[in-house]
């Protein structure tokens, strides 16, 4: 299933944020495998990514330095946008990186 789709990927694009994505994707990942694993555990069974998203899209949000970073090289962003790349990104790792979050 795919959650992110071909126009929110351009939309990161355009504001270079899949460049710093790729370059910091590690970090991406190993939150997502944190998430996986607490959800897990929490639910007593394997989450779906669709059971992942909001979580890892909070942790992406509010405790991802890549993240930090990439909001803090750009400013002249309306702090809004942030919350929707935060759930773009988080759809991206759960898209591109599922078997290695569930490994």
């Amino acid at each position: 299933m795919s959650l992110a789709t071909n126009a929110a990927r351009q939309n990161l694009d355009s504001h270079s944020i899949l460049k710093d994505y790729n370059r910091t994707k590690s970090e991406f990942i190993s939150l997502a495998r944190v998430a996986y694993a607490a959800i897990a555990g929490k639910m007593g069974t394997a989450p779906s990514e669709l059971d992942l998203l909001a979580g890892l899209t909070k942790i992406i949000r509010y405790q991802c330095s890549a993240f930090t970073a990439m909001r803090r090289r750009r400013v002249f962003l309306h702090p809004d946008l942030w919350d929707i790349f935060a759930d773009i990104l988080a759809r991206i790792v759960l898209d591109d990186e599922w078997k290695t979050v569930t490994s």
